[in-house]
């Protein structure tokens, strides 16, 4: 895969994703937007994540195109990985927390699932356990949260099938189907690709 276009409907509340990804000299990039309205509100939300040649998150930027009133400001996020595994927000203010985090998961998303799926690259029957950067949409709310992958079946007509489970208490799982560029294709309940 050198590029691939991906759009989503959401099956949680109305909206869709555009995402474009494509790969670069030192890794890939992403470059998504979402239209939605998990609330009564509608909103747009842009990101783009840079990530090294092994699916490793390098770099985030956000940006929500309306005017935040209050603060006579753009909410935009800037979210840094460095090679040590420090993580820093906009303005370098670091950010402890999240020490030892590799991947980044934004709720608003089904494309955060590719990067752990392809970066751990499991065999059929294989799981692991992750502690992911967690970034809450439209608040953008950072937190850190533990997350389980296990690959559950062999390829079956071109697509892989996983167990994502949320460790945080919350007791949320969810069997998701995805294509052998690690997209996912079904996430019941939440995404579905068009």
């Amino acid at each position: 895969m050198t590029a691939v276009n991906a759009l989503w409907r959401s099956l949680a509340w109305p909206g869709k994703e555009h995402l474009y990804l494509a790969r670069t000299d030192s890794g890939w990039i992403a470059d998504g937007l979402v239209m939605a309205s998990p609330t009564q509100e509608p909103f747009r939300f842009h990101y783009r994540i840079e990530l090294d040649a092994d699916w490793n998150f390098k770099h985030l930027w956000t940006h929500q195109p309306f005017l935040d009133i209050a603060e006579n400001r753009l909410p935009d996020c800037e979210l840094i990985r460095e090679e040590d595994g420090s993580w820093r927000a906009e303005g370098f203010e670091a950010l402890p927390d999240l020490e030892g985090c590799i991947d980044i998961d934004i709720a608003i998303t089904p494309f955060t699932n590719t990067l752990p799926i392809r970066r751990l690259a499991l065999e059929p029957g294989q799981s692991a356990e992750i502690d992911v950067a967690y970034l809450s949409v439209p608040e953008l709310q950072l937190s850190r949260t533990r997350q389980r992958y296990t690959r559950i079946a062999e390829t079956i007509e071109e697509f892989d099938y996983y167990l994502f489970e949320s460790l945080d208490g919350s007791g949320f799982a969810a069997e998701i189907s995805v294509d052998l560029d690690g997209l996912v294709v079904d996430y019941p309940d939440l995404f579905t690709r068009l």
